[in-house]
């Protein structure tokens, strides 16, 4: 447990910030009351999330020791090398065991949600690489164990999974296989990234994108909806929709869009985000949404707890939500040289909020400071939308013909090729990023925090809170 001193630093130093600054906004009276809460707070998460650790019937007991392992399938990944198959309703050597398991397997032959199968391997305990707290990414999954198979397993069985769900992933592999079958690579990974948060990227490009601070856009988080919804929204006003009609248009595109994408948590977390943005253009009451800004990372949290601290996607989800509502009306009123044409001037307002809102999270969890991130995420963020509807209309076209769908794909293809192409000449950039200690990132992100703070003040922003 060597983390909790550097945890408990970074979270008692948070805690003293808030609690400091809803006191200089309450009568000295009060005070009590917000700290008790706050520590009232403290102590539950501190309970709740030593609940999410391992019990006593884990998959740990078996690690280090060759086992015989059953289990069913309930997701299915790949690397170059390797499939990658996470595995729950556990038995190790016939003994019925909680949590879940990632086997890294040979890639063919193929698996798919709800084949149990079985097969004899080590089970080892998750480790960090290098930087990357890969034990904590996998326990926030509740996957406490990893093993490599050398031997194709054996399918015991198939449809042992949730037949609902198993319809759902089977719609998202045909997505992902019309996406790959229309776009080719690297275009197609990107597609996939945007529209359901999965991809395929060699190492060389995920470098690229560490490098201009663009990975958020390809991971499954609310930034990605929370962003497209604002935008989205923006347009169809500006297209002539009344707001109500363009709020019932987007809603259910958000519903669609989860169902499609197998309404895994990660997913249905980014939709919850993307509707918050498009309720507080439908209410126009901050401090209404103050309340409901509250009371959903709490519920979200109350239903993963690790997410807190082990998920960027929750982070990302949450810095951006934020930013989109209470940046946006300032930074909007910043730029009335730009023309509301296209909703342009809301795309780059939302772009800026979203991005200055969210660099803290960026710059603790990558650990690199990209120095051209904020001119790649003005480059490619706006275009986006664009992006994400071309592609979403791209399949529906599929769903009735393949080889017309891809004839239509032309501007979506030359969007997707000219966002891969800046990506890629500006990460060429020398100097353009590189990696920082965690004292520079707390100096950082603490300077990004007053200076938003200063704003917030001096135009009194958050008069409504």
């Amino acid at each position: 447990m060597f983390f909790l001193p550097q945890l408990w630093m970074l979270e008692l130093s948070i805690v003293f910030i808030v609690a400091s600054a809803i006191a200089m906004q309450l009568h000295w009276r009060l005070v009590w009351r917000v700290w008790g809460f706050i520590v009232l707070g403290c102590l539950c998460g501190v309970l709740i999330y030593a609940g999410t650790f391992p019990g006593e019937n884990s998959v740990t007991s078996a690690i280090g020791r060759e086992s015989h392992v059953e289990g069913v399938v309930i997701d299915v990944g790949a690397s170059e090398k390797s499939g990658h198959l996470t595995l729950s309703h556990l038995q190790i050597d016939g003994e019925e065991t909680q949590d879940k398991l990632l086997a890294f397997a040979p890639l063919y032959p193929e698996f798919a949600y709800g084949d149990r199968i079985s097969f004899r391997c080590t089970p080892t305990a998750p480790e960090p690489i290098e930087e990357f707290a890969y034990d904590r990414y996998l326990a926030n999954k509740n996957i406490f164990a990893t093993c490599f198979v050398y031997s194709s397993p054996l399918v015991l069985e198939r449809g042992a999974g949730n037949p609902v769900l198993e319809i759902l992933y089977k719609m998202k592999s045909q997505l992902l296989s019309r996406i790959q079958q229309i776009f080719g690579e690297p275009q197609g990974s990107l597609m996939a990234g945007l529209l359901i948060g999965e991809t395929n990227f060699s190492d060389a490009w995920n470098l690229r994108f560490q490098q201009t601070g663009t990975s958020h856009i390809v991971a499954a988080s609310g930034y990605n909806v929370a962003l497209v919804t604002f935008i989205v929204l923006g347009f169809l006003v500006w297209a002539g929709l009344k707001r109500q009609q363009a709020f019932f248009l987007v809603s259910v595109a958000i519903v669609v869009y989860a169902i499609l994408c197998g309404a895994e948590a990660a997913i249905v977390r980014a939709s919850v985000m993307g509707f918050l943005v498009l309720l507080s253009q439908q209410i126009g009451r901050r401090s209404t949404m103050k309340n409901v800004l509250l009371l959903t990372p709490t519920i979200l949290l109350l239903m993963h707890p690790r997410a807190l601290r082990d998920d960027i996607g929750f982070e990302l989800s949450m810095a951006a939500t934020l930013g989109l509502i209470y940046f946006v009306p300032y930074i909007q009123s910043k730029l009335s040289f730009v023309p509301k044409t296209l909703s342009l001037q809301t795309s780059l307002a939302a772009t800026l909020a979203a991005t200055v809102a969210c660099l803290p999270v960026l710059l603790f969890r990558f650990g690199t400071l990209s120095i051209v991130a904020p001119i790649v995420n003005l480059l490619i963020l706006p275009w986006l939308p664009y992006i994400m509807g071309l592609g979403a209309l791209v399949l529906v076209v599929s769903i009735a013909s393949l080889p017309l769908a891809i004839f239509v794909s032309g501007p979506a293809t030359a969007l997707l090729s000219s966002v891969l192409f800046v990506i890629r000449s500006i990460s060429e950039v020398p100097f353009g990023s590189f990696s920082i200690p965690d004292w520079l990132a707390y100096l950082l992100t603490s300077a990004v925090a007053c200076a938003v703070w200063l704003i917030v003040k001096r135009k009194k922003l958050f008069s409504h809170l």
